[in-house]
């Protein structure tokens, strides 16, 4: 990981005379980002709840496994010898345990080969429709002769017209995740108005963006998981949500696997009514239980549902 933050570093200060390196970055989030929490727990869930106790058993096995040799990762040669670490002999062992549970897993199988697909930014650019943009946030330590407590935000673009990936450089990183983050929830918090966080989330991201775009994929990532960036005022005191279609994904790969349209949300098409789902008063057991930790059912809010959705009916 610090490698890879040290190469952005490179890759953002040396872009004019070597652009081929934010191709390169890229490319790489394209690989590990994609990887994501909510995936893992797709898979464990159907995993779990297939009844299979050798595939939960297996997957147990390979969850120990890849968390292990993460920590070897982090290990140095010497630490290997003191701790009688094989790193070699670790990856073939997960190899076999992902090749065991692919055969018996579907849902696992998938998720398996859609790691081994290689794709680059080339492939978001053909994703992409004429009035549409990729943004993937890069947020990266800013490295000098060591790591500083700098923290750099970089927005990588995307378009169908792209000879390169262009992006913007938000070098006050640290701001953006103290003190401006603090203000934004005060302001929401309060409901004040806000007149300053568009100015330091998004005008310097909207340089990026020609007027013909209608649809923005954006990929947030480090403080803008922390804030809705569609909550913004902007100069003309709309706020974004009302003036631009930001469609969030976790990663540009999403547009690629999922080819754009499958998670377009155009908010110029009203020729289908939103769809909203009310929930009050869950079952949480299926079975009795008098575990004196259990949740409580909560009446009061089925009854008001049913009345919010009188309303709305």
């Amino acid at each position: 990981k610090e490698d890879f933050e040290f190469y952005k570093t490179i890759a953002f200060t040396n872009s004019k005379e070597h652009p081929a390196m934010i191709e390169k970055i890229i490319n790489i989030q394209l690989q590990t980002k994609s990887i994501l929490l909510n995936s893992q727990l797709k898979i464990k869930n159907k995993i779990y709840s297939s009844g299979d106790t050798t595939a939960v058993r297996l997957y147990q096995d390979w969850q120990d496994l890849r968390d292990n040799l993460a920590i070897a990762y982090s290990m140095t040669a010497t630490q290997h010898k003191e701790d009688n670490v094989d790193v070699t002999i670790m990856e073939t062992k997960l190899e076999n345990i992902e090749k065991e549970l692919s055969s018996i897993s579907e849902y696992f199988s998938e998720q398996r080969k859609s790691r081994t697909i290689y794709y680059t930014w080339k492939n978001v650019k053909q994703s992409l429709e004429d009035n549409e943009i990729a943004i993937e946030t890069i947020p990266f330590r800013y490295f000098t002769k060591a790591f500083s407590d700098t923290t750099w935000y970089a927005f990588v673009s995307i378009t169908n017209k792209s000879n390169s990936p262009s992006y913007v450089i938000e070098e006050n990183g640290k701001l953006l995740e103290t003190k401006y983050l603090k203000y934004y929830q005060n302001m929401i918090k309060f409901s004040q108005a806000d007149n300053t966080s568009y100015t330091q989330y998004w005008k310097l991201i909207s340089t990026l963006i020609n007027p013909s775009i209608t649809n923005i994929y954006f990929a947030g990532d480090g403080v803008y998981n922390q804030i809705n960036v569609e909550t913004l005022k902007n100069e003309k005191d709309d706020y974004l949500i009302n003036s631009i279609n930001i469609i969030y994904i976790g990663s540009c790969r999403d547009i690629i696997n999922k080819n754009a349209s499958t998670i377009k949300t155009s908010k110029a098409d009203n020729s289908q009514k939103p769809v909203i789902d009310l929930i009050g008063n869950p079952t949480y057991y299926t079975t009795p239980t008098t575990d004196e930790s259990t949740l409580d059912q909560l009446p009061g809010s089925e009854t008001e549902v049913k009345k919010i959705n009188a309303l709305m009916s």
